[in-house]
Parts: C-alpha cells; sequence; structure tokens
C-alpha cells in the first residue's frame, strides 16, 4: 500500500483477518472429528450407543452455539450480548467436561478394545471443546474485545 489506512479501516481488516482465521480452525478441527471416526472405523469398532448418544448431544449444542455466533458474523452491524453468550459458552464447556468424564469412566477390564475407541471419542470431544473455544474467541473479536 501507497498510502497508510484510516484507523476504522486497518481495525476492520484485523477483525475480519480474525474472524477467518478461527472460521479456518473450526474447519481443521471438523476434519480432525472426520479422521478420528474414519480411524476408529477402520480398526473395526463402532461407538457405542451411549457413547454415539452423548457425542451427538454435544454435537447438537456446539452447532446451535456455532449457528448463533454465525448469524452475529453476518449481520452488518450486530448487537448482541456478549455477557450471554459468554455464559452460554462457559456452560457448553462445562457439558463437554462432564462427557468427557464419563467416557473416561467406561473404560474398562471387560471390554479390551474400549481404550482405543474411548481415546477417540475423547479426541472428538476435544476438538468440539476447540470449535466452541473458536465461535466465543469469534464473538469477542465482534464486540471489539479482541
Amino acid at each position: 500500500m501507497v498510502k497508510r489506512a484510516p484507523t476504522e479501516v486497518s481495525d476492520r481488516v484485523r477483525r475480519l483477518l480474525r474472524l477467518s482465521d478461527e472460521l479456518e480452525s473450526v474447519s481443521d478441527e471438523a476434519a480432525a472429528i472426520l479422521k478420528a471416526t474414519r480411524r476408529l472405523r477402520k480398526g473395526g469398532q463402532n461407538f457405542s450407543a451411549q457413547s454415539c448418544q452423548t457425542l451427538l448431544g454435544v454435537h447438537e449444542t456446539v452447532f446451535e452455539f456455532a449457528q448463533t455466533v454465525s448469524c452475529l458474523i453476518k449481520s452488518p452491524r450486530p448487537r448482541f450480548d456478549l455477557a450471554a453468550l459468554q455464559a452460554n459458552s462457559h456452560d457448553i464447556g462445562g457439558c463437554i467436561h462432564d462427557a468427557r468424564g464419563k467416557q473416561l469412566s467406561r473404560v474398562g477390564s471387560d471390554d479390551p478394545d474400549s481404550p482405543v475407541r474411548v481415546l477417540t471419542e475423547l479426541d472428538i470431544l476435544n476438538a468440539y471443546e476447540r470449535i466452541r473455544s473458536c465461535y466465543i474467541n469469534m464473538a469477542e473479536t465482534l464486540a471489539g474485545c479482541k
């Protein structure tokens, strides 16, 4: 650039770059979830009914949160309650933490393949935690906090 950009323009560019970086991170995590699922199935295993229910519950919760933030990204001048979104994000983090604890408690000596399956499930839950984190970062960026 030949000229200096006004502060307002450079701030907007920084926010857009941060949003695009966070969206790229979300796509990387989605790919990690798919890769973990494929790796488990290639090993001849499947999720148990209980694990499937837990993972789908976490998915739905994170997906609803992602939809809320995505609507804000699409809006030209979003107005929202950041504190409410942060509280919701915190609750989702607690839900994921509880799901992790349940999955770890399912490792047992009666099922020799359970450690591999549970570790895969934990990898998926960790990916959902990172996705949640990306979306709260996007909301904070839109609010001007980051």
